[in-house]
């Protein structure tokens, strides 16, 4: 259970173990001088009793066992559909990183393409051809986007 769905269903077992309490307590509601409205089964020194509140009927303990399993179980289907959504949002958030992988090596391969210093050497015949340097860059680029879309597939089948 979720702590959120924990607090909630602790509060609802102390409201009905108080109202079992407060069984046969008749509440009044009383006015003090100033305006201020308070409900208490004590009297309040200063303050005119406008009414009363009628104690809460029993409470059916089968009703309480009921009420508390209901409880219970929308609780655990809570937690159940949040662990459901934490689940999915990773999922997303591993799609996200493997695309964005994807994207960059892509981008690494596309600016790659002009020789860097070095990897061009000139020919006999005053021009020049590209070094092996060049092309073993060139394989590592797409060697790079065929892993990195490999990672993506696999995260799509559900995968890691």
């Amino acid at each position: 259970m979720s702590m959120t769905n924990r607090l909630a269903f602790f509060a609802a077992a102390i409201v009905l173990i108080a109202t079992g309490s407060a069984a046969g307590q008749v509440i009044k509601k009383y006015v003090t001088p100033d305006g201020r409205v308070i409900y208490s089964d004590e009297p309040i020194e200063g303050a005119r009793q406008v009414g009363e509140v009628a104690p809460p009927p029993e409470v059916d303990p089968a009703a309480r066992q009921r009420a508390e399993d209901a409880a219970r179980s929308r609780a655990e289907q809570a937690d159940s559909a949040t662990q459901r959504s934490q689940e999915a949002s990773a999922r997303q958030e591993k799609i996200r990183q493997a695309e964005r992988r994807l994207a960059d090596a892509k981008a690494t391969l596309d600016n790659g393409k002009e020789p860097l210093p070095g990897e061009r050497i000139g020919t006999a015949g005053g021009a020049s051809r590209l070094t092996e340097a060049y092309f073993e860059r060139q394989a590592e680029n797409e060697r790079a986007v065929e892993k990195a879309r490999d990672e993506l597939n696999a995260v799509l089948a559900g995968g890691e």
